[in-house]
């Protein structure tokens, strides 16, 4: 099971969103600065801003990895060569598609940090279809590619991803606001 929590345009830090998905129990930053629960090896946090938009991933016995990216334009004709496979490049035709290379690259950066390796290892190593949760190729440490998923979370002005080490996970979404949490899914 996957707890989604969002958080739009709740002035609220990533710390204060952990407290309130959280409690009662007390986080901690491992020293690449993620969050872990002690005591709690089976719980995987993951969290990712932009502007306004705040997402944090929780999980019960999975990997968990969270993206979100304002839609804007961003120059992506000039896009660094390490980004994308020469199938996903394909995919975005002429002129580049903002939306497709978003989702491309909200779905790698889920994947990646569910792995634990962040922008470590290069996002084209990680090869998605381009629609739909199913992951296509992976570094031969993730394990096999088959038993992953990197699904978009619609968020509108915002492309989102969260990525699983389990083929067909079970999502919650639940929206903050100024009062509490609303239950979405």
């Amino acid at each position: 099971m996957i707890s989604l929590w969002i958080f739009a345009d709740v002035p609220i830090d990533s710390d204060g969103a952990l407290e309130r998905v959280l409690r009662p129990l007390a986080h901690e930053r491992d020293s690449h600065g993620r969050p872990f629960v002690p005591g709690h090896p089976e719980l995987r946090l993951s969290m990712s801003h932009a502007e306004g938009m705040l997402l944090v991933a929780v999980a019960d016995g999975c990997r968990v990895g969270v993206d979100v990216e304002i839609v804007r334009d961003r120059g992506i004709s000039s896009l660094p060569a390490h980004a994308l496979s020469e199938r996903e490049l394909n995919d975005l035709g002429e002129p580049p598609g903002l939306e497709t290379f978003l989702s491309y690259w909200t779905r790698k950066e889920a994947v990646l940090k569910a792995a634990g390796v962040g922008l470590a290892i290069e996002p084209s190593l990680v090869e998605l279809a381009r629609n739909g949760p199913n992951v296509c190729r992976l570094p031969a440490a993730f394990g096999p590619p088959d038993r992953w998923s990197a699904c978009e979370v619609p968020l509108d002005g915002y492309a989102a991803a969260f990525a699983a080490d389990v083929p067909s996970p079970v999502l919650s979404v639940h929206r903050a606001s100024a009062w509490g949490f609303v239950c979405v899914s």
